[in-house]
């Protein structure tokens, strides 16, 4: 067979431009990129952790930087029947210290307006308990839990 078999069965990534102002994430968009394209910014609700299975998971990437306009910013939250049950640490690029929710658990994960740079990032996952995340920002406060 002169077929390679690896582009035949190899998994592929599904990736999500996001640019409406709000969006619901569900159960069945575990696995996906979603790339946020509104320099306006987007509000974005995930599903309560008894809603998905374990291991759900999914990934934000900023692709459009959140300017200074009248938007928010990126905006991630934990439903609000979930609590605070999001925990977590972000890595940046700068020589400065990443941010972390230091142990107390936070429901809320922004890329902050004027300051989140394209490429900047957050992974959510879930052990149907607790939500959490691990982000990469380029820039010190630029991607926040609280």
């Amino acid at each position: 067979m002169s077929e390679n078999l690896n582009k035949l069965f190899s998994p592929v990534l599904v990736i999500e431009d996001l640019s409406d102002s709000t969006k619901t994430i569900d159960k069945y968009d575990t696995g996906k990129i979603f790339t946020l394209s509104r320099a306006l910014g987007i509000t974005i609700s995930l599903p309560n952790v008894a809603d998905v299975e374990s291991g759900f998971f999914v990934r934000f990437v900023v692709k459009v930087a959140p300017t200074n306009g009248s938007g928010i910013g990126y905006l991630i939250n934990v439903t609000s029947g979930d609590g605070d049950n999001l925990h977590g640490t972000v890595v940046v690029s700068e020589d400065t210290a990443g941010g972390s929710t230091s142990g107390t658990a936070t429901d809320v994960v922004t890329f902050v307006k004027a300051s989140a740079e394209i490429g900047d990032f957050v992974d959510l996952t879930t052990d149907g308990t607790y939500w959490y995340a691990s982000g990469h920002a380029s820039l010190a406060a630029s991607l926040t839990y609280t």
